[in-house]
């Protein structure tokens, strides 16, 4: 398989688990994100400040960022339940905040002919914030069920475009079979 092909398998496939882990762990899922990106970053600054101590690097500013990269992957490893939290609460209020904003924008449109599909959309935008920001274990269901349709359509497409492209293969071996006859008829 080429890279290509790996790419646009391998995201539907991600995108397949990470829906089936947040539907079956629910607000876990961004805990464990936020200790693995804490754990990344904690390696890679204690990496740099090794190489840079090696080098025996005088830039301060390098060691300090190496230090800093440490100082708050720990952090993020030790308050990983506090991060989480505020990603709720913040994701919450910016669903919330663009749900109001969306229907703010129609009540000043009064031609718009789809304005029931906004204020519908402007609606659900915020029940998906108050459900995020109330840490509702409902919208943990509905955004893994998200990632799992997702998923399903990039298989889809996937496949779709496997099968397209070997019928043009097909096709185009025939032009080229028809094109020689066609070139030996010429001859005689």
């Amino acid at each position: 398989m080429n890279k290509n092909i790996n790419k646009f398998i391998l995201i539907p496939l991600i995108n397949l688990i990470i829906g089936i882990l947040i539907i079956i762990f629910k607000g876990e899922v961004i805990r464990w994100c936020a200790i693995a990106f804490g754990v990344l970053l904690t390696a890679q600054g204690i990496i740099s400040l090794v190489s840079d101590a090696k080098k025996k690097s005088n830039q301060n500013n390098i060691i300090t960022f190496d230090i800093l990269m440490i100082v708050f992957g720990v952090l993020l490893i030790v308050f990983a339940g506090f991060v989480t939290t505020v990603i709720r609460v913040l994701f919450g209020i910016v669903f919330i905040l663009y749900g109001v904003l969306k229907l703010m924008a129609i009540s000043n449109d009064k031609d718009n002919k789809s304005a029931l599909l906004f204020v519908f959309e402007s609606v659900l935008l915020i029940i998906i914030g108050v459900l995020v920001f109330m840490d509702n274990k409902i919208i943990y269901i509905f955004i893994g069920t998200l990632l799992i349709i997702d998923s399903i359509i990039g298989f889809i497409n996937y496949f779709n475009k496997n099968k397209n492209k070997k019928k043009k293969d097909v096709i185009d071996a025939e032009i080229k079979v028809i094109n020689e006859e066609v070139s030996e008829w010429k001859n005689y």
